[in-house]
């Protein structure tokens, strides 16, 4: 969408302003004046004779007029560059500072690609310029211009960039929430370049982990959040990079839901592995939107050992790990925190050096008693008796969470199929296991988690 927006309630037809003296009529797409309305009603009167055409009917002629006695060409002018994924927080931005109302429903923002705007500061005018570049095999730019006359133009810019920059950081609409980024523009002309995630809260209770591991994981990320002006004071660093590892299933995602409706203000960045070409970008969006949680997922796919990569590719995109690691951690609120079940494969340059993982986490195997707590938290909606949960307990050894939730989502459709009896029984529970142990073979059991599971 392009537009020239000409602001201040300027008459959509001739262009002029309240301020000469005529009475402004505001309508739901448009504004026109009082003499406008004359006019028309003369033209109607007079069976539809045209009246003089006129005579601005180009930008530059309204540049003129806008600014006259002042030439354009001496204008001076500042600018400034955006990200296309801050577009729709520009946009609002835009609208605040020079009175548009062009936005949509609740969930999207109209957002200009190109638009000028004609507008008055205590009187002196300038002028906004919004450009859209399109660079071949990148993302496109944006480009805002300030432009007004000597030293004034240059006092306004000092005054209309801060304030759009600080729309972008502590107002943006994507402040303290869950965002992934996306690579593909839509042919509709619609950009989902971020996704917003609602995911249900976690509470401690349903963070099933060993106590000692998950007071690991607080003390690490929620404590060290609070104590961040303080250690900022004592002139420490207030960037910390963990690293979650274990095998497939044991709650390393679910922990970081945990953490991610826990640290109150904080925006979580989530990159999976085929979004790491885009590490830049979250870095970024990250640097305004701090204090920020930047997860990275199946880190070992993207930061194993240099001897095991298949192309240079990949060896550029470890080094642009490794360089943001290195590259924010003395002046930002952010945490990184990489996911892996395989730590044993990833490059020593980020395992072994100090300063780009501050704390690594293993995540175990729940024993007896959390796989109980886990049997219960799971099968919470259907009537399973202590005695059978006791017995499953003891049969699912060697079970990740992910098993287990599994596990009793399989009891609770055979309790269903059975007309939802009074309680879940022994051979509801057994032809569940049985399924999920034997029926598919050993990848069934290694695609739910249950590898180390025998059932007796």
């Amino acid at each position: 969408m392009s537009a020239l927006i000409v602001a201040g309630l300027r008459c959509q037809f001739c262009h002029n302003t309240a301020d000469d003296q005529r009475l402004m009529i505001a309508g739901d797409s448009g504004v026109i004046c009082s003499h406008c309305v004359a006019s028309s009603q003369k033209l109607m009167a007079s069976g539809g004779e045209q009246p003089e055409a006129p005579t601005t009917l180009y930008l530059f002629q309204l540049l003129d007029s806008h600014f006259a006695p002042e030439k354009p060409a001496s204008l001076q002018v500042t600018s400034r560059t955006f990200q296309i994924r801050q577009q729709a927080d520009l946009q609002l931005a835009l609208n605040e500072l020079f009175g548009e109302r062009v936005i949509g429903g609740s969930q999207s923002v109209r957002c200009l690609k190109n638009g000028v705007w004609l507008l008055k500061d205590g009187g002196r005018p300038y002028t906004a310029v919004l450009e859209t570049s399109n660079d071949y095999g990148n993302d496109p730019k944006l480009t805002l211009e300030i432009a007004g006359a000597g030293a004034e133009g240059l006092r306004i810019a000092d005054q209309v960039f801060p304030t759009i920059e600080r729309r972008l950081s502590k107002d943006s609409c994507y402040r303290g929430r869950v965002l992934s980024l996306e690579q593909e523009n839509q042919w509709s002309g619609r950009a989902s370049r971020i996704t917003v995630h609602e995911f249900e809260p976690v509470t401690r209770e349903e963070v099933i982990l060993p106590e000692a591991t998950l007071k690991a994981v607080e003390r690490n990320v929620l404590s060290f959040a609070a104590h961040r002006p303080a250690l900022r004071k004592l002139g420490l660093s207030t960037q910390k990079g963990l690293l979650f590892h274990g095998a497939p299933g044991t709650g390393k995602t679910h922990c970081i839901r945990y953490l991610a409706g826990q640290l109150t203000g904080h925006t979580t960045l989530l990159i999976t592995a085929d979004g790491v070409g885009l590490l830049p970008d979250y870095i970024a969006l990250a640097r305004p939107l701090q204090p920020a949680l930047v997860v990275i997922e199946d880190a070992d796919l993207i930061a194993r050992a240099r001897t095991e990569m298949g192309g240079p590719c990949e060896e550029v995109m470890l080094n642009r790990l490794l360089n943001e690691l290195d590259g924010l951690r003395e002046r930002a609120d952010i945490f990184f925190v990489l996911t892996t079940n395989r730590p044993e494969e990833l490059e020593p340059a980020l395992a072994s050096r100090p300063g780009r993982i501050d704390q690594s986490i293993e995540f175990p195997l729940p024993d007896e008693g959390h796989r109980i707590r886990l049997l219960r938290l799971y099968g919470q909606s259907i009537p399973v008796q202590q005695a059978l949960l006791d017995d499953l307990a003891t049969r699912t050894h060697g079970a990740t969470p992910a098993f287990i939730k599994e596990f009793m989502r399989r009891i609770a459709q055979n309790y269903l199929e059975a007309g939802s009896p009074a309680h879940v029984t022994q051979a509801m529970a057994q032809e569940a296991l049985h399924d999920m142990l034997f029926t598919g073979g050993a990848l069934n059991k290694k695609l739910l988690g249950g590898s180390e599971v025998h059932g007796e």
